[in-house]
């Protein structure tokens, strides 16, 4: 149960639940657009998300990856302007369970626990922005991969039962805040050591201790 559902009483959470939508996305599909009105606080319950935005000079940049539990669009409940300042997409399919702003603020007018979830939400958001900005400045590109490679496989998502990470290269690319031909480089070096195994738009990890120490 997200901890959102946890700081609330049963009654609550049943008059939660009745009033969100659940919305299924396929793989590369856009929840919301960069400068989208927002109106609805989207819980992760299963998939992977990614947060793009661009900047100034057009590139397109990876601000924040929404794994299961996760939550997005949280501004969209407490500011005033309520413009989306990000891109969210699926990277697999997934699924999300949507809270619209007047729901969220009845809910916030009885029960004074949801700012405290608000406050933690921005929290957690912050501490993993200031630990992409570290990894970005001081881990090796390759490492980067490979420890997201673990990730992937340690979370679940997208590896189907055949053990295989059903994620490209371009994908893992945006992941990781580098480029293709990084990502491809990488996967080979770990191939070649003979803790991965590559096929077109998937990796399957082989030696998992040997991956790991690799990522070091």
């Amino acid at each position: 149960m997200h901890i959102l559902l946890e700081l609330l009483t049963e009654p609550e959470r049943a008059d939660l639940l009745r009033s969100t939508v659940v919305r299924r996305y396929g793989r590369d599909e856009v929840v919301f657009h960069e400068g989208d009105i927002g109106d609805a606080l989207h819980i992760v319950e299963r998939g992977l998300f990614v947060a793009r935005s661009s900047n100034t000079t057009g590139h397109v940049l990876t601000l924040n990856v929404f794994r299961a539990g996760s939550v997005f669009g949280e501004l969209a409940m407490i500011a005033d302007n309520n413009i989306r300042s990000a891109t969210v997409s699926s990277v697999s399919p997934g699924q999300t369970r949507i809270i619209r702003r007047a729901d969220f603020e009845r809910l916030r007018t009885s029960n004074p626990q949801i700012d405290r979830f608000l406050v933690k939400v921005l929290a957690d958001r912050n501490r993993q922005l200031t630990s992409q900005v570290m990894e970005l400045m001081f881990t090796p590109t390759h490492q980067r991969v490979h420890r997201e490679v673990v990730r992937l496989d340690d979370l679940g998502i997208a590896t189907g039962d055949d053990g295989w990470i059903h994620l490209g290269q371009e994908e893992l690319a945006t992941l990781t805040g580098t480029t293709r031909a990084t990502v491809n480089r990488a996967l080979r070096e770990a191939e070649k050591a003979g803790l991965v195994e590559l096929r077109r738009g998937a990796t399957r990890i082989i030696d998992r201790k040997g991956l790991i120490a690799f990522a070091k």
